[in-house]
């Protein structure tokens, strides 16, 4: 009969113990800001039955992700927005921020993370060719210029309309710096389209798609030197005409000669270190005191 030898029952319990103060405890290798549910910048903003949150459900560097979902109601309206002056609003587009990101003129990167479910669409309404089919995660920037205030908005089809290149059922890294967006104008309510005049509605309207950049070149007078971003948002609607399941993360935003303004990934909360620590200890500690003092084992 012989017993366990005692002098070795707790290394490999401390080894782990230690393995995870050493992984809480060393610093990132970027500058990237973890956003939670709770986070006090970012405001998400609803319409109708539109949903949005951070979830588990389909991680992205990380353990989650921004889910989105619409229902077919063509109301439907979930983003996420945060606004230069760092203060959480549960409101679209607000003309009170004085503050600032940047130029418009000297945005240097501007990317995020997207993903879409592969969802079966019953609805017959929807032609072979409608933009829902290459739909992806919306980003939009908010402009103001002086007092006029308006949105850039990157959707897939103003650069991508071909259906068969579209990515289903996997992450994908969208730079956007190159890509066309399509430009919404508030009070009064005004969209650009594509002879460059400016329309009440979108209806029947193709839309103007430009790059970032060439919407901020003086000359084509779309907007002054002024023109700053001051707010950018990720989500999904409205009046996509059937149900919606996309993610969205990592969301990266800088200007010239500075460090990013937005360099953020959305994360699902975790057990604190500390917490996390008890939890080992105590299994350790349990796992010691049964070998320890339980039966000897058979030779």
């Amino acid at each position: 009969m012989t017993n366990i030898n005692k002098k070795n029952i707790p290394v490999g319990t401390i080894a782990v113990i230690f393995a995870v103060i050493l992984i809480l405890s060393a610093p990132s290798a970027n500058a990237t800001r973890l956003v939670y549910p709770d986070d006090p910048y970012w405001g998400e903003h609803i319409m109708s039955n539109g949903e949005v949150s951070i979830t588990p459900n389909n991680p992205r560097n990380g353990n989650g992700s921004l889910e989105l979902t619409t229902t077919g109601d063509l109301g439907d309206w979930a983003f996420y927005t945060r606004y230069a002056d760092d203060v959480k609003r549960n409101t679209w587009g607000p003309s009170d921020i004085t503050t600032s990101w940047g130029l418009l003129s000297e945005i240097s990167d501007l990317s995020f993370d997207w993903y879409r479910e592969d969802i079966e669409i019953n609805n017959q309404n929807l032609l072979s060719y409608d933009p829902f089919h290459v739909q992806t995660p919306v980003l939009r920037l908010l402009i103001r210029d002086g007092d006029i205030h308006s949105e850039l908005i990157w959707e897939r089809f103003y650069t991508d309309s071909n259906r068969s290149n579209m990515i289903l059922g996997d992450w994908v890294e969208e730079d956007l710096i190159a890509q066309n967006f399509w430009r919404h104008t508030f009070f009064p309510v005004s969209y650009t389209n594509n002879s460059g005049t400016e329309v009440p509605s979108t209806y029947l309207q193709t839309l103007l798609g430009i790059t970032p950049l060439s919407w901020a070149d003086v000359a084509l007078n779309y907007y002054s030197d002024d023109a700053v971003v001051y707010g950018l948002s990720v989500g999904v609607g409205s009046y996509w005409p059937a149900n919606y399941l996309g993610y969205a993360d990592t969301v990266y935003l800088a200007f010239n000669n500075g460090s990013p303004v937005i360099d953020d990934n959305f994360e699902f909360p975790v057990p604190e270190p500390s917490t996390l620590l008890l939890l080992l200890s105590g299994i350790a500690t349990l796992t010691a005191g049964r070998r320890l003092y339980g039966k000897p084992c058979q030779a």
